[in-house]
């Protein structure tokens, strides 16, 4: 129905009537165009896009991830083919010695053996954080810890936007050396960290694997054991040591000072 005015009569009338209907149609038109007309508004002043999706779902849609390593620094870090080839075996074996399993699970993460089996082929810490479904400061923190051993190394590239990425691989050369001290640390000393106060071990299992969990690790663990899911119990640090006294002792070991 329309809303206009009808008016018989004399031509003065007629025109007011006119007047008052066209003030209606620009009133109604105004209304129609107020949301489009504020949106457009707002897009001209602010500069902000109009989009239907949340302004988080857009950030992490557009990130932009590092790529992954090219066959020419793979190269240029483990060298050939066949030389990667066998540094594949190398960090495999390394991977698959129980000793550093151990050594590694106790001291800085039960996930280092992962991430060492990420780098057959150097990886950005976003990558390695993807591909095993763990947090990227975790990653961090373990490559970190690893580079201390002289165990990991990294390569800065930085794109054409200016970005930098750290591509971390396994220091091949220092291997051999990190073995022997683990295997010396493990078997002729006390597994202890002199700036650790605060240990761990599992109820259920310790009998039978007799591991011990500096805070750190067992933190990752998110103090559960990484063998039998139980809980992990806290323990003073003379606690520890004795403990760890009589590992070495069932297993007919001298303790090293």
């Amino acid at each position: 129905m329309s809303n206009n005015i009808k008016v018989s009569g004399n031509t003065g009338n007629r025109k007011r009537a006119n007047l008052i209907n066209k003030k209606k149609e620009v009133a109604v038109n105004n209304k129609k165009l107020d949301t489009d007309t504020k949106a457009k508004t707002i897009q001209k002043f602010n500069k902000v896009p109009l989009v239907k999706e949340s302004y988080s779902k857009i950030i992490k849609k557009d990130a932009k991830k590092s790529k992954p390593a090219d066959a020419k620094m793979i190269e240029s870090i483990y060298g050939s083919i066949d030389l990667q080839r066998k540094i594949h075996s190398v960090i495999d074996d390394l991977a698959n010695n129980d000793v550093v399993a151990t050594y590694l699970s106790q001291r800085v993460s039960k996930n280092s053996i992962d991430i060492i089996k990420e780098l057959v082929k150097p990886k950005t810490d976003d990558e390695m954080a993807e591909d095993l479904d763990i947090k990227i400061n975790s990653v961090r923190r373990i490559v970190n810890i690893l580079h201390t051993y002289g165990l990991t190394n990294y390569r800065r590239e930085k794109n054409k936007e200016g970005w930098e990425s750290f591509y971390w691989y396994i220091n091949i050369r220092k291997i051999p050396d990190f073995l022997n001290y683990v295997v010396s640390v493990s078997s002729t000393k006390l597994n202890i960290d002199d700036k650790c106060n605060d240990y761990f071990v599992c109820n259920h299992c310790y009998n039978e694997n007799r591991m011990i969990f500096n805070f750190d690790s067992a933190f990752e663990a998110d103090f559960k054991c990484i063998n039998c899911g139980g809980s992990l119990i806290r323990i003073s640090k003379p606690q520890a040591i004795d403990l760890a006294k009589n590992k070495l002792k069932i297993e007919g070991l001298k303790i090293k000072k």
